[in-house]
């Protein structure tokens, strides 16, 4: 029997029309896609007892109270606990830091130039370079504050070296107080008593203070901000001062002079700031009338505020008569210290160090946040330097030192988070471990520690801490579930120190010290006029600690991408530019590649880009602060 051309197509419209009607292939994709979910290598949801653990978190100064409900002994969601009487919202970094032991991008066993090396071969080259660099040793610590700090300090002393900073450990503003004050007093913001609160340039409501204290609607202080970005800050802010970009030191400036009847200079400020003269001094009088204080502190991503500007605040804020003031800047005791550690190496900022001195450099990156570009470091280094980075992640500074370890990070160790500026009082408390950390995690200044011939491990030594705190039988605990207990009433130190380990915090009595006002900073200051174009970076905090978080930032447009630049549409026409384009920036230290978008939002003349590798590619170091300057904009 012969088959023919028409056969064939007839069996293959059939079998089609069969298969179609046919539920035997829906059940085969259906099972497909049942058993791909169920493979060996899939991650398992945690099964085991549910509980909750007390502990705090460290991703900021903020040290939020946190409560923590594990799956057997997995943590499976962070949710914010009673801290100080009411229950603080968690930032989403906060809620989310769980993910971190287990982000893809954790750097999981040590690297040389980029590839895997033996864990000894670092120890033997910082070890070789220490010996031969006769002093020009250094730690870059991108968390001051940490009791690991002191010891960082501690350590540097026996191997005279230095101990660097990008943020000072009291903050920007704090720290430019104290250099004018005297007295053993530590400078504090006092925000219970504060009528007005100036942020100029500070996130204060995104990573500053606990958001719970700052986005509470019953707090005390109103709040002011200026800035040139339609921040989250500024759009809650009560009073928002859009200023023109690197202005700063302009409005500061510019109040002062409303104060002291300099109508050059207040004339300037308003040139330079878009805000009108009127403005400025009735903002200034107000000012006077209200108890205020103001601020200019480091951002956690863009980076600390320019030297002029602190210098323009530290001049605001006697002006203000804030400093030694109830509602100002008043004194605080420091968090006690045991005797036997000796002497500490003092804190220096990293822009104070000589270029091309430093000939071995450890730098402590073990928690996301505090992103910095590499070519701020490079230009330190003499020719030849070791550089050790321990670091949570591939990326960032461990792409560029000899070696890279792998460091152990939140919720991975037991640490302290630091006092915060906005905290009127010292406090101490512990970040306590919830996850087994990595084969290869090292707790990096038990590392260093071993390079200056000290064995000890660094949760002896903030027993050591606590230790030092309770003779003194100030402050009280607050304990994660109970009443609040004065230090007064516990037995002995081990008492104390239990308190602190089940999930306490301590916090010392806020007792005002007298913090006597110095030669504060005074006036002309110098005032620089913006760029014709200039460049100003964005940043959202938090946005590497969870890849769920990345991929809700990458993938929903919820935030702009680094390798995308925001225009007004004014200024798109002007360089010939449409949405969507592609564009070539050219700075002078440097040049990218971005996407181009329209937003009236934008001030004209603005080039608006999110803080990445693209940024720092074309940002450089002038007066303490990153700016950046377009010195050409052609279509790519």
């Amino acid at each position: 029997m012969a088959h023919l051309r028409r056969d064939f197509l007839i069996f293959g419209g059939g079998a089609g029309a069969g298969l179609a009607l046919s539920p035997a292939p829906w059940r085969l994709i259906g099972d497909t896609a049942l058993w791909s979910q169920n493979w060996s290598w899939i991650p398992r949801t945690p099964r085991g007892e549910i509980s909750y653990k007390p502990t705090v978190c460290e991703l900021c100064p903020a040290g939020c109270a946190v409560r923590a409900r594990l799956a057997g002994t997995q943590p499976v969601s962070l949710w914010a606990a009673p801290q100080g009487g009411n229950t603080a919202p968690l930032c989403p970094a906060g809620l989310c830091g769980h993910h971190l032991a287990f982000h893809p991008s954790r750097l999981r066993t040590t690297w040389r130039e980029g590839k895997p090396c033996a864990a000894n071969a670092p120890v033997e080259a910082a070890a070789k370079a220490i010996a031969s660099a006769q002093g020009a040793v250094a730690v870059l610590d991108l968390r001051p504050g940490r009791t690991a700090s002191l010891l960082y300090r501690k350590h540097l002393a026996k191997l005279g070296g230095h101990y660097l900073t990008v943020t000072p450990t009291l903050g920007s503003t704090l720290q430019s107080i104290a250099e004018t004050t005297q007295g053993p007093a530590v400078p504090a913001f006092d925000l219970d008593n504060t009528g007005v609160l100036l942020s100029i340039g500070t996130p204060v409501l995104e990573a500053w203070d606990a958001p719970g204290r700052m986005l509470n609607p019953s707090r005390k202080f109103r709040l002011w901000h200026a800035e040139a970005l339609e921040s989250a800050t500024a759009l809650a802010a009560e009073r928002w001062f859009r200023i023109r970009p690197n202005s700063e030191t302009a409005i500061a400036a510019g109040l002062v002079a409303a104060i002291d009847g300099d109508r050059a200079t207040l004339r300037q400020a308003a040139d330079l700031t878009g805000i009108s003269e009127s403005e400025l001094t009735a903002a200034a009088h107000d000012l006077l009338k209200s108890n205020a204080v103001a601020v200019a502190d480091t951002h956690p991503v863009l980076g600390p505020p320019a030297r002029e500007t602190l210098r323009a605040v530290a001049c605001l804020n006697a002006r203000l008569g804030a400093i030694g003031r109830k509602g100002g800047i008043i004194g605080r005791y420091q968090t006690p210290l045991p005797k036997t550690w000796g002497p500490l190496a003092p804190e220096t900022s990293l822009d104070g160090v000589p270029d091309a001195s430093l000939h071995f450099l450890f730098i402590d990156d073990a928690t996301p946040g505090a992103p910095l570009p590499w070519k701020a470091i490079a230009s330190k280094l003499a020719p030849g330097a070791v550089v050790v980075s321990a670091s949570w992640s591939t990326n960032g500074l461990a792409r560029h030192a000899n070696y890279a370890l792998p460091a152990i990070s939140y919720l991975e160790g037991l640490h302290d988070v630091p006092t915060p500026p906005a905290s009127a009082s010292a406090r101490f408390a512990l970040s306590l471990p919830l996850v087994e950390p990595a084969a290869k995690a090292i707790e990096p200044v038990e590392w260093f520690g071993r390079l200056a011939g000290d064995e000890t491990k660094l949760a002896d030594r903030l027993k050591e801490r606590a230790s030092a705190i309770y003779p003194g039988k100030r402050g009280e605990m607050h304990p994660a579930s109970g009443e609040v207990v004065r230090v007064s009433t516990l037995k002995s130190a081990e008492e104390f120190w239990t308190a602190a380990m089940a999930g306490g915090r301590w916090q010392d009595d806020a007792e005002a010290l007298t913090l006597k006002a110095g030669r504060t900073p005074q006036p002309p200051f110098r005032l620089e006029s913006a760029a014709t174009l200039e460049i100003v970076p964005t940043a959202w905090m938090g946005a590497d600690v969870s890849p769920l978080m990345t991929k809700l930032w990458v993938e929903s447009s919820l935030k702009p991408r680094t390798q995308q630049v925001f225009l007004h549409p004014d200024t798109a026409r002007r360089l010939a530019l449409e949405h969507g384009a592609r564009a070539r920036i050219t700075s002078s230290c440097g040049e990218c590649s971005v996407e181009v978008a329209l937003d009236a939002a934008v001030q004209p003349g603005v080039l608006q880009m999110a803080a990445g590798q693209a940024w720092f590619a074309l940002c450089e170091t002038r007066d303490g602060a990153l700016r950046a300057e377009a010195k050409k904009v052609v279509r790519a």
